[in-house]
């Protein structure tokens, strides 16, 4: 194994004693591959103008929300190339028979997020079909979303309102820095 050590993964940003399945609330972003700016454009009203794939990432953002009951959404935005999101899970997962190291907890954090990824392409590579764009769909080498994700464990009330006024502020300091 050492032979490969370092060559395929990265070591995970995830903090090592925090069970991700548990009760918490957590500030994710996660990034278009490349930081392609494909689901829209900010206007001069500092509000999101979604292009067809921002309209489909946003109707699957909410919709996760309804399929996973375990989930809480307490602030959200789209960004053109990015999103930015404060979730809380509510109910801890079952436990899981399988040793951790071999499958995603369900109902965790990384398992939402999986699943809002593949959810998003999904739709999107079968709009590109039904219409017959003239657009590559997305693959592993057409990547919509960078593999990884951000997540910070929010702890405090100071700190849930200090994140929640950035997402909020995202859009006007976007156009800010153009």
């Amino acid at each position: 194994m050492s032979k490969y050590a370092g060559k395929y993964r990265n070591e995970s940003t995830r903090m090592p004693s925090w069970d991700y399945a548990g009760k918490g609330l957590y500030f994710i972003t996660f990034i278009t591959e490349g930081r392609e700016e494909c689901f829209g454009e900010i206007d001069e009203n500092n509000e999101i103008v979604l292009s067809y794939l921002g309209i489909i990432a946003n109707d699957e953002w909410y919709k996760s929300f309804e399929i996973r009951k375990e989930l809480l959404l307490h602030e959200y935005i789209l960004m053109p190339n990015h999103l930015h999101a404060i979730v809380e899970l509510t109910t801890p997962s079952q436990k899981s028979k399988m040793p951790l190291e071999f499958k995603r907890k369900p109902k965790s954090l990384s398992s939402f997020i999986a699943g809002y990824k593949t959810a998003t392409t999904n739709r999107i590579d079968d709009y590109i079909d039904l219409h017959n764009l003239d657009t590559p769909k997305f693959n592993r080498e057409n990547k919509l979303w960078h593999r990884n994700y951000h997540d910070h464990i929010i702890r405090n009330k100071e700190e849930y309102y200090r994140i929640k006024q950035y997402i909020k502020n995202n859009p006007r300091a976007w156009r800010e820095s153009l």
